[in-house]
């Protein structure tokens, strides 16, 4: 059974811990943003005059399972200095958890764990369609496009989940192919659109499947989700041209 990835949800990063002028501050938690990897990662500042022996246990779970672990034992940090520490891996869809655990100088200093459901290699988009307000658009950035043969259905949902609206698996493939894109590995994007038909005015979620279609039997690989709302206003206020 596979959890839903909503989108633009990300996990909510710890607040700074601050004790004895040392301070441990998250830098990036789930998903980081600026790389291709989920994951934690921290800085421990020692703002104190004298230096501190750390020890620092992070372990990364993903559907239950381990899939990295970072310990490291007796880190010295100079005096007005700091020190990072990470456990991360490749962006993979699943439900993640990290524990971790910091002691400075023999003593417990923070410890805990946190959640987040990962949405993989994809990012999901919607915006209004811009040739009409019946319908929504709805773009799937492939952050690492596969080399597998991926099948993509797109569905429109009630508010609720409970029936489906709309669905199709047609769409368009776009490759940045400009100067600026990058290399080896251009962004991608699945673009579809899904109409509102006679539905009335109001809040509406577009999913989004990533289905493997190597094998006989294709399998689910990601399906995400995207809230979308059905009005004559656009989502930034201006009006949508009929």
């Amino acid at each position: 059974m596979f959890l839903l990835a909503v989108q633009p949800a990300r996990a909510e990063l710890p607040a700074p811990i601050t004790r004895d002028n040392v301070t441990l501050r998250v830098i990036g938690a789930g998903e980081f943003p600026s790389s291709l990897a989920q994951g934690l990662e921290f800085d421990l500042v020692n703002a104190s005059e004298k230096p501190i022996l750390s020890e620092v246990r992070l372990t990364l779970f993903r559907d239950g399972v381990v899939v990295q672990r970072a310990d490291r034992a007796e880190v010295s940090i100079p005096a007005h200095a700091r020190h990072g520490f990470r456990v991360a891996e490749p962006l993979t869809y699943g439900t993640c958890r990290l524990e971790y655990e910091v002691t400075v100088n023999g003593a417990t200093f923070a410890s805990g764990q946190f959640g987040f459901q990962a949405t993989g290699p994809y990012r999901l988009r919607t915006r209004p369609w811009f040739l009409s307000q019946n319908a929504v658009g709805v773009q799937l950035d492939l952050l690492q496009p596969s080399d597998r043969p991926e099948r993509y259905r797109f569905r429109l949902l009630d508010a609720e989940r409970k029936r489906v609206l709309f669905e199709t698996e047609q769409h368009t493939r776009v490759v940045d192919t400009s100067p600026y894109a990058r290399s080896p590995n251009p962004l991608t994007t699945i673009e579809s659109f899904l109409r509102f038909g006679r539905e009335r005015a109001g809040e509406y979620i577009v999913e989004v499947e990533v289905i493997d279609a190597t094998g006989q039997a294709p399998a689910t690989k990601a399906r995400l989700l995207h809230a979308a709302r059905h009005s004559s206003v656009a989502s930034d206020g201006g009006q949508i041209e009929p």
